[in-house]
């Protein structure tokens, strides 16, 4: 499965979907889709919001909160669409006033469902999140890289273009969107292996606008998350902030 994380600080919500029930699992902690405390889940819980869209069709779904052993807790969805699909989740979690200046700090999360990778343009068509990161195998049915707007190679690329396998892990087209389009600004984008923990890191620069080709564990569910802190000024719920934490 394709998934997108992005957020800020030490805490993430992590979003995945199991094919086998039919469901959307979202997490919240530091380690990547793995089930954390259920009190740190009760402080996002009721500031979260899921839908799943495709062409006319957008179905907010519900969240069933379930406990699981050793005081841990997920947040479950029940996925009523078959592939091609949108699944896009929301959090603003509101002020942070614990670093140097307090700013609005906003989750986003999703684990779409494609059968091809021209689902991915209505994938995109759909979102609404204000950042998203998506990982695009480009080998879907014998598609080249391009086509999912993959360019020439670059240098924050970790795999050669046009190989679907380097060094023994697998090559998949990350694309970074900042309100519906690709940015021009420099990020540092993340994957995540199966167990939660860290993968590789690249740094993309603003020419790179988001793009870029990174490798993945050769099986098992990858994560990625990407955090843009938007310098813009406001007041959430009666309290002023500096700054948007993506």
């Amino acid at each position: 499965a394709l998934l997108l994380v992005a957020t800020a600080r030490a805490h993430f919500i992590w979003l995945r979907r199991d094919a086998s029930t039919r469901k959307g699992i979202a997490t919240f902690g530091e380690l990547a889709g793995v089930p954390g405390a259920d009190e740190l889940l009760a402080l996002v819980e009721k500031k979260t919001s899921v839908l799943t869209a495709w062409g006319n069709a957008s179905v907010p779904l519900t969240l069933s909160h379930k406990k699981l052993d050793q005081g841990r807790a997920q947040l479950e969805i029940a996925l009523p669409l078959e592939p091609p699909f949108l699944l896009e989740l929301r959090c603003v979690f509101g002020i942070f006033s614990h670093g140097p200046v307090p700013s609005l700090l906003k989750y986003y999360a999703s684990a779409d469902a494609v059968t091809m990778p021209n689902d991915w343009f209505g994938v995109q068509d759909v979102a609404t999140a204000q950042l998203e990161v998506t990982l695009r195998d480009p080998y879907m049915g014998g598609a080249d890289s391009a086509s999912l707007g993959a360019r020439a190679s670059k240098s924050a690329d970790q795999c050669p273009r046009g190989q679907a396998w380097y060094q023994g892990d697998a090559c998949v087209v990350a694309v970074v969107r900042y309100k519906q389009a690709l940015p021009s600004f420099a990020m540092k984008l993340t994957t995540f292996a199966a167990n939660g923990s860290a993968y590789g890191v690249t740094s993309l620069s603003p020419s790179d606008r988001g793009v870029v080709i990174v490798k993945l564990p050769p099986s098992g569910i990858s994560y990625a998350s990407v955090n843009y802190r938007e310098l813009r000024s406001g007041t959430f719920e009666g309290k002023p902030y500096q700054l948007i934490d993506h």
